[in-house]
């Protein structure tokens, strides 16, 4: 045992001494580009910068500008200075300036560990659209005039719709595109960032714009954009004072320096693009001194690093020799080891068929004694197991005559109680006019589906709720509702059309059920007159709009609205009203909605105005039912106008 355990202990220090050299690799990793927080973390930002810098001077039909291909050339040697890798395009004709831009797509944006900057300097024109917004156009040198050749300068000029795919279509992690030029920035309806210290949320990706000025501005040849730019990218730019400048920043700092050397003749607009993907990081720039101070923190690695190198490859020398020592070492060791295992197997083994001689005779007895008594406690076993058996077959016939009664005094009952039921729907409903009294009662049992109006008659009376549509206009708004037989959903042949206008914090609203303040007049006379719904899961409705859904046109969303009555609160005609919290917005083609009742939840006025109001809404007791749209900015609203149609309205 105590030549064993020296073995062992020799063969450990073996292993311990071949592992010995440190674990150190002399191979260098790829460099990157790096920030360190305000909190002193080290976060890994790009592989590298790229930069496509575009200017026009010598235009051909346009003003030419001269100063234009200085301004670039001095913006490239700037960022040649940050570490860019820097394309340069002077004065590219209409083909050549949108292979700059698929080459800045498809070569430099494939990279997504990467950041992507355009810079653009030259003339900028605006085009008034069909639906009342402008587009923006970057012009090339070849490029006609708007107002003498339309055609012509449409097909040479670059859209800033182009220049919006073009920015979705690189995969590099972060891009941002500068405008030195006067054109429209309908494109950039930007969302507006204030800068933050960098954290791990910055590496997100982004993509972000400056413009050098508004539509209705001229932006000078002698460029004061750039100059600030240059000044910016110096420092000046870094607002939170932590060694870098992010796209926030630089869009901030511009924004501010430009409108006052220019004595407010000139006003940047800047943000980032209005994409929930593609808005929530930050395209960051690191200035020469942070950069000088990564070189001598680099250069002291690499001066560490070939320190461990050195001492890595005598460490690897001596230990080949230490390798084959320990290997000799260990041949005799194992050797000497197996000698001794082989006498310990042999006489383990003489031991163990003489324990297992004596085990079997004893095994043998016991084995008889244990079948015996095993005998004895099954026969046992069997006759509790008849008894129990018996006990349980009599107890289920009692239980199956007892299921059997209560089964038929319970279809006595509930044959009873809805008798009773019907009776008393038959007195209440005795006061209510025949036609009416049609409509709650329906409702009331559940008839599924129960349709509310699929305006098949072609009219805005709604045969089937007993109720005329009405419409409202709130503040400055107009709603004209009619019933369209060009238009309806699952090949049928009409639908109720809705067209409004709204202006600021206005409304429009049609409405089915009866004007509010009577209906909680009405149900104080007779309280069966309020719409039951509670047999109901979801409301259902089918919806198209006229609006296209895109960057530039962003249809309203619709509100369904419950008004529900409550009685304490009708005292002084008052009521709660629930609505969809999700967002329903119109499309060009139909769509089926469902509403689940369980969805709704108390609108904005009801929070604001009621006390103690009710999370849910009592389905047995509705109002009415309002289709509803708002430009409250508090709501997600706007002003504007849209069209939209609504048919084959029920209950399910």
């Amino acid at each position: 045992m105590r030549q064993r355990i020296i073995y062992t202990f020799l063969i450990v220090l073996i292993s311990v001494l071949m592992s010995a050299a440190p674990a150190l690799s002399a191979t260098r990793g790829l460099r990157v580009i790096n920030v360190v927080t305000k909190e002193g973390k080290k976060i890994g930002l790009y592989k590298d910068y790229h930069a496509l810098v575009v200017g026009v001077s010598d235009y051909e039909y346009w003003p030419k500008l001269p100063y234009t291909i200085d301004d670039c050339k001095e913006v490239s040697a700037k960022l040649r200075e940050l570490g860019f890798q820097v394309k340069q395009v002077f004065d590219p004709t209409s083909r050549e300036l949108k292979t700059a831009l698929s080459e800045m797509v498809y070569k430099m944006g494939r990279e997504e560990n990467r950041a992507i900057l355009f810079y653009y300097a030259g003339h900028g024109e605006t085009e008034k659209l069909a639906d009342k917004t402008n587009m923006g156009y970057i012009v090339p040198r070849d490029c006609p005039m708007l107002k003498n050749d339309p055609m012509g300068f449409a097909t040479h000029a670059v859209s800033m719709r182009d220049i919006e795919s073009a920015s979705l279509k690189i995969r590099a992690r972060h891009v941002i595109m500068l405008f030195d030029s006067c054109f429209s920035g309908a494109l950039f309806a930007l969302v507006r960032a204030v800068p933050h210290d960098i954290t791990e949320k910055s590496l997100l990706p982004v993509r972000q714009y400056i413009t050098a000025g508004r539509e209705d501005e001229q932006v000078p040849d002698k460029s004061i954009f750039k100059r600030c730019l240059l000044v910016g990218l110096d420092g000046d730019a870094d607002l939170t004072g932590d060694g870098y400048i992010t796209g926030s920043e630089l869009g901030m700092y511009l924004s501010d320096r430009v409108v006052n050397y220019t004595h407010r003749m000139q006003h940047p607009q800047y943000g980032k693009i209005n994409n929930p993907n593609l808005d929530r990081g930050e395209f960051i720039f690191v200035p020469a001194k942070a950069r000088q101070k990564q070189a001598k923190r680099g250069a002291k690695v690499q001066e560490e690093e070939t320190a461990i190198a050195e001492e890595l490859k005598k460490l690897r020398e001596e230990r080949k020799k230490t390798e084959e020592l320990m290997r000799q070492m260990r041949q005799l060791l194992e050797a000497k080891l197996k000698v001794d295992e082989k006498e310990k197997e042999v006489q383990a083994e003489k031991l163990d068929v003489e324990e297992r001689l004596k085990l079997a005779k004893e095994e043998q007895q016991q084995d008889k004694k244990a079948k015996d008594s095993r005998i004895k406690e099954l026969e046992i076993k069997r006759m509790e197991a008849e008894t129990k058996h018996q006990r349980e077959v009599e107890e289920k016939k009692a239980l199956e005559e007892e299921l059997k009664r209560v089964k038929a005094e319970m279809e006595r009952l509930k044959q009873q109680k809805d008798l009773n039921a019907k009776k008393a729907d038959e007195q209440r409903l005795a006061s209510i006019p025949k036609t009416k009294m049609d409509v709650f009662q329906r409702v009331r049992l559940g008839q599924s589906p129960f349709v509310i109006d699929d305006f098949e008659d072609e009219d805005l009376w709604a045969v089937n709720f007993h109720d005329n549509w009405l419409k409202k206009a709130v503040g400055s708004s107009e709603i004209l509702l009619t019933a369209d037989t060009t238009q309806g959903a699952n090949s049928t042949s009409c639908s109720m059309k809705m067209k409004y206008d709204l202006g600021e914090n206005a409304m429009v609203l049609a409405l089915i059920g009866g004007r509010t303040i009577s209906r909680i007049k009405q149900i104080k006379k007779n309280k069966i007159t309020a719409y039951d719904f509670s047999k109901y899961n979801k409301f259902v409705f089918y919806l198209k709009g006229e609006k296209k859904k895109g960057f530039f046109s962003r249809p309203h969303r619709i509100h369904i609205v419950f008004s529900c009555y409550n009685e304490d609160l009708a005292k002084s005609n008052k009521w709660v009203s629930y609505y969809n919290e999700a967002k329903i917005v119109p499309t060009l083609e139909w769509q089926k909605i469902e509403i689940y009742f369980d969805d709704l939840v108390p609108s904005a006025g009801t929070k604001k105005n009621i006390k103690n109001y009710p999370e849910k809404p009592d389905l047995r007791n509705i109002l009415n039912i309002l289709f509803l749209f708002t430009s409250h900015s508090f709501d997600g609203g706007m002003p504007g106008s849209n069209t939209v149609w609504i048919d084959e309205i029920r209950l399910e």
